[in-house]
């Protein structure tokens, strides 16, 4: 059922608009549904095989970095502790320290089995797979 109906007149298709309008709803990206604390930034992109998640996490333990997947859903959390030497007097402060948690919402196309994590140079990388496509069946017309 389209989400947006959208009358059409003077040369365009109005089902190819309406088809347009309803992929554009639903994704087959992930999309971020919740975050709680500060929130890192992240990247996604998409390779012919994989959907891969790019979280900029500078500056945290690896340790203290966690990655679930509960139904379709995929959760960041960890925390950012702040160095031991803190000055007594800042000009400017803008990195975030304390808890983050960060879930996305992850699309039915992707094989919730094949994930793999790793973490280098303050970038944690998620990648998972995409299901294969699945060969339509002929059926037989009598």
């Amino acid at each position: 059922m389209p989400i947006i109906k959208i009358k059409v007149s003077r040369g365009l298709d109005a089902r190819l608009l309406q088809r347009l309008v309803d992929d554009f709803f639903s994704s087959s990206l992930p999309s971020v549904v919740l975050s709680k604390g500060w929130s890192p930034s992240i990247d996604i992109y998409e390779t012919e095989t994989h959907i891969v998640i790019v979280a900029d996490l500078a500056g945290i333990d690896k340790d203290s970095l966690l990655v679930t997947v509960e139904g379709q859903y995929l959760c960041l959390s960890g925390k950012r502790v702040p160095p031991k030497e803190q000055p007594k007097r800042f000009y400017q402060l803008e990195i975030e320290y304390g808890p983050f948690e960060r879930v996305l919402k992850l699309p039915k196309t992707l094989d919730l089995d094949v994930v793999e994590a790793q973490y280098e140079q303050g970038f944690l990388i998620i990648k998972i797979a995409k299901k294969k496509d699945e060969e339509a069946i002929k059926i037989a017309i009598r």
